[in-house]
């Protein structure tokens, strides 16, 4: 993952935390309500290694009431930024 990706990544809600590894969306700037008892939703970039990996993720994702097409969208596109999905 390259270590600037968040800089690239403008206008889209996920982020990418260095210095956990943790790509993140954080409700309150995504526009989210009713997001859970979080206000933050993790992934940990190490859970990523796979394409079957990845798309366990998106499914799971899917499922959450919050995770528009927008939302999803704006990760898989957070994903090729950080070198994931090459």
């Amino acid at each position: 993952m390259t270590g600037n990706a968040h800089i690239k990544m403008t206008g889209n809600p996920w982020r990418f935390d260095e210095g956990t590894e943790n790509i993140f969306i954080t409700f309150e700037a995504a526009g989210i309500k009713g997001g859970g008892d979080a206000d933050v939703y993790y992934i940990p970039a190490a859970t990523l290694t796979s394409p079957s990996e990845v798309l366990d993720w998106l499914a799971q994702l899917s499922e959450k009431t919050w995770a528009t097409n927008e939302i999803l969208g704006g990760l898989v596109r957070a994903l090729d930024v950080l070198g994931v999905l090459r």
